[in-house]
């Protein structure tokens, strides 16, 4: 009779570990991934409103954002990673942000460039980029995609 209740109390045990195990092992992934599509959402958003801010020149304001948000949209979508309209527009203005810093610094500047004509706005339909657009897109994706 002891031989049988050992045996199923190893089998529990056994089964009560690998649960723990594989609830471990998926908290990690979660964190894991997590972390990673930051990472990338983050270089994204940054390489686009540089190429932004290199290609559309002569546009401002909701015009930009919107441009902004389809390219950056586009590019993860190309890696699988979905975001929501809210936090694309919100790590656009954070990158902006970023980068009229970055350009006060280095001109004396006190922040006024042309990124801050990317405002919050409701984008308007994105236009097709010319090739040379398409080229530099295609730089600031391997850029991207080296970093990663």
């Amino acid at each position: 009779m002891s031989d049988i209740i050992q045996q199923y109390l190893v089998q529990i045990i056994l089964a009560i570990f690998l649960a723990i195990a594989a609830y471990l092992g998926a908290q990690a992934k979660n964190l894991w991934k997590k972390y990673v599509n930051t990472e990338i959402k983050q270089n994204v958003i940054r390489s686009t409103v540089r190429y932004i801010e290199q290609v559309y020149k002569d546009i401002h304001g909701p015009e930009k954002l919107a441009q902004a948000m389809a390219k950056a949209s586009e590019i993860l979508q190309g890696y699988g990673i979905t975001i929501s309209e809210g936090e694309l527009v919100a790590m656009i203005e954070a990158a902006v942000n970023e980068f009229n810093n970055a350009f006060a610094k280095t001109t004396g500047d006190q922040g006024k460039h042309e990124a801050d004509a990317i405002q919050t706005a409701q984008p308007a339909p994105a236009e097709d980029p010319t090739p040379e657009e398409i080229g530099k897109l295609d730089e600031i994706i391997a850029d991207v995609k080296d970093e990663t």
